[in-house]
């Protein structure tokens, strides 16, 4: 993603979401209303940014670790991050028995991995091609449009309730179907940036140094594991991960599509099969 279309979907998300808090203080009170909406939209642009990191880091429930305690995929980033010219992201370990792999940060200069327990035992190569291609996805600030969507998203959850299964009173559940799940469309135009995957997967194979097989080996690994064992993550964070997990609401289901690795697998390996020819 270049500087000019990063720039113009987080401009278009600010300004959608500078719209939405000022509408209500509008409508009641005219321009008195808009003066007096813009310090809410000072602190919700703040605690959405600012506080961003910490706050999708809590709401993962992973646990960083220290340097020395996962040599080989610590040994990993760190390579990476020097390949890329970018500052070495935390390494966060989320447990579960699911296997995966996310990214999230606003930045390439904060920013983390984030990596399920049994993805540490893969063999180096899978390792490293898997660590390349999330941190290409930092590298290209996509983890940072991301980032914000969950922070974004994570405020609309919190107004409709739990989406675990909690019941809902009949006004919540107008106000979820009618009203607030309507209004992260456009944020999701703006920030779950779709397309280029063949191109990014091509980079990550240049940095990590490894045949396109080991990389659709990696993401074969992870969506028939994934699909065992379901990562269990707040809706938010949906976006953060390689294989985003499934959630059964259908709302929720019209937003974020299913997503599957198999159409990169097959790219991948006839990249592997014109290389070999």
């Amino acid at each position: 993603m270049n500087w000019i279309e990063r720039t113009f979907r987080l401009g278009a998300f600010l300004a959608y979401l500078f719209f939405l808090i000022a509408l209500p203080f509008m409508v009641i009170w005219g321009w008195i209303g808009f003066l007096l909406s813009l310090p809410i939209d000072a602190v919700a642009i703040y605690w959405l940014r600012v506080c961003g990191y910490r706050s999708i880091r809590s709401r993962l429930g992973a646990e960083g670790a220290s340097w020395g305690d996962r040599p080989a995929i610590q040994h990993a980033v760190s390579e990476i991050a020097r390949r890329l010219g970018i500052r070495v992201p935390e390494l966060v370990i989320k447990k579960s028995g699911s296997h995966n792999i996310g990214c999230f940060g606003f930045s390439p200069n904060r920013a983390a991995i984030v990596v399920t327990p049994s993805v540490l035992e893969v063999p180096r190569d899978e390792l490293l091609a898997l660590v390349a291609r999330e941190m290409v996805e930092i590298k290209s600030f996509r983890a940072g449009v991301r980032s914000w969507f969950a922070q974004f998203v994570a405020v609309v959850d919190r107004m409709i309730g739990s989406h675990r299964g909690r019941q809902s009173l009949p006004f919540r559940l107008f106000l979820k179907e009618a009203i607030v799940w309507p209004a992260t469309l456009i944020p999701v135009w703006c920030l779950l940036v779709r397309g280029a995957e063949n191109e990014l997967d091509q980079e990550a194979l240049r940095i990590a140094g490894v045949s396109p097989l080991v990389l659709a080996t990696g993401y074969r690994r992870i969506e028939l594991e994934s699909g065992r064992v379901p990562l269990e993550i707040p809706v938010d964070l949906r976006g953060l991960f390689l294989m985003p997990p499934r959630f059964e609401e259908s709302l929720v289901k019209s937003m974020f599509p299913a997503e599957s690795l198999a159409s990169r697998v097959v790219r991948l390996e006839q990249l592997w099969r014109s290389a070999a020819v």
